[in-house]
């Protein structure tokens, strides 16, 4: 297939093209040189005035396959992903089996062969991400996983969370970890604050975070293990991350969408689609999570993909399991954030990510290294039943259309 991009903006954080209108020509998804017959009937010709940027990369999502194929399939995933901008999307390893084996990277990979979007399988930090004996790590990575997780879960036991982090430095390999306290952490179901109070839940409180982080923060800077701190929440979490980046320890973080783009309204109305992992914030949270964002305290937006079937959610809000389905829209709810430059949207989106997991940069010239993403910042995209792709449907803007449009992914 040949494509024809006209008068596209490069947004290239910090590189020297950043800003720059070209043309672009794409065959069968590489980027390639004018053709000497521009007005060729068979190319696909694209509207002007879109931007071009390295393919977006999410971190973390979900795709319960193998084990639970009516929530998310490995091709359902990956269609969404597409759908939603994304070259590479980090696979987490909560799956039955567990991802704690070759094998179940190895299923991944021939589930996922020929498909658009490129899974990234992160490889389960512990046997059946329980948080208690060592997976294979080293069989594991020579089976492609790109970092180490137990999925969100977080770890109790610091004694056992410094081994591994001594064992994933030796690799090499990110640890993607979950900064909480998991004794506050399994008690409630909303966030310990004014609205949560109202609702009657169980709260979680925001020093739950904050210990979290204090505790993976020194047990990095003593191991030398670079650590990836995943859904930072809080205010107060984020205040805590800021210390710890100013004297430089070795920790990236990212957001989850979903806290940037719900607020508490749902838990108020006590629909499930809003119940979250970690609970959603305040205003407060909300705001200085934005802040975070815009000057550079946070690294990467995810996803945090989390499909689920009706009767998942078709209970009462404590019954109900927490997440949504959102990788396909991502894109369109990160734009909720206020000041967000088109440049740092690109560096949360693609060049933090990337930095993170250690992929190419691509170089915006024909035959280089690494995917783009085409898209239109000041376009909208109406998300419906008929045009969603993933197997769940258990997200809050189905129906409604919100701002960005994705043109499409180019690939190698």
């Amino acid at each position: 297939m040949k494509v024809h991009l006209p008068k596209a903006r490069i947004v290239q954080p910090n590189g020297p093209l950043n800003g720059e209108i070209r043309d672009f020509w794409f065959e069968n998804g590489r980027m390639v040189t004018p053709p000497n017959n521009p007005a060729d009937q068979g190319t696909q010709i694209l509207p002007e005035g879109c931007c071009i940027s390295a393919g977006w990369v999410d971190l973390r999502a979900r795709s319960f396959d193998p084990g639970m194929p009516e929530r998310e399939t490995l091709p359902s995933l990956l269609r969404a992903a597409d759908a939603g901008g994304y070259e590479h999307v980090g696979v987490l390893p909560i799956t039955e089996p567990t991802a704690d084996r070759s094998s179940v990277i190895e299923y991944g990979k021939l589930r996922s062969e020929g498909k658009h979007s490129h899974p990234l399988f992160i490889g389960a930090l512990t046997q059946g991400s329980r948080g208690e004996e060592l997976a294979e790590l080293e069989e594991l990575m020579g089976s492609g996983a790109v970092a180490f997780s137990d999925g969100g879960r977080p770890i109790a036991n610091s004694h056992f969370l410094k081994v591994a982090m001594e064992y994933s430095a030796m690799l090499g390999k990110p640890l993607m970890l979950r900064p909480d306290d998991s004794f506050f952490y399994g008690s409630g179901i909303g966030r310990e604050n004014a609205n949560g109070f109202r609702s009657g839940m169980a709260g979680i409180p925001a020093v739950s975070e904050v210990i979290g982080i204090d505790r993976i923060a020194e047990l990095a800077r003593y191991t030398s293990c670079s650590v990836h701190l995943t859904s930072i929440s809080t205010k107060e979490g984020l205040d805590r991350l800021r210390k710890y980046r100013n004297k430089e320890y070795p920790l990236t973080a990212d957001v989850a969408v979903a806290h940037l783009g719900l607020g508490q309204k749902g838990l108020l109305d006590f629909d499930s689609n809003w119940k979250q992992l970690p609970p959603l914030g305040s205003e407060d949270d909300q705001n200085a999570l934005f802040e975070g964002l815009c000057d550079g305290s946070i690294d990467a937006v995810t996803s945090d993909h989390h499909p689920s079937n009706e009767e998942r959610k078709a209970c009462t809000f404590q019954e109900a399991e927490e997440g949504i389905s959102c990788i396909q829209a991502t894109h369109s709810l990160l734009r909720s954030v206020p000041g967000l430059s088109e440049e740092r949207f690109v560096e949360l989106m693609s060049a933090g990510p990337r930095q993170i997991l250690g992929l190419d940069q691509p170089n915006f010239e024909p035959g280089g290294p690494g995917g783009y993403t085409l898209y239109r910042p000041d376009s909208k995209t109406e998300y419906t039943a008929e045009n969603w792709h993933s197997t769940s449907s258990n997200f809050p803007f189905i129906g409604q259309t919100l701002p960005g449009e994705v043109l499409g992914c180019m690939r190698r």
